[in-house]
């Protein structure tokens, strides 16, 4: 997935990147690398953000996520 891929999508998903990389079981660092390409996501992540394009999201993770962060 690339790195304009990744960030298109956790904006798409209303996450900011601590939100999303909480979602993720990620550091903020992480997101922030890969959004720069610095990096990538390993194949267990790339199957999640997958998982997270084609809108398999269940409601309870989002709202983990964003209560993680507050």
């Amino acid at each position: 997935m690339s790195p304009e891929r990744i960030k298109a999508l956790r904006n798409r998903e209303g996450f900011n990147q601590p939100q999303f990389a909480a979602l993720l079981g990620v550091e903020t660092r992480t997101v922030q690398r890969w959004e720069r390409g610095a990096i990538g996501p390993k194949r267990p992540l790339r199957i999640l953000l997958e998982m997270i394009d084609a809108g398999e999201l269940p409601d309870r993770y989002r709202a983990r996520a964003l209560e993680a962060t507050r």
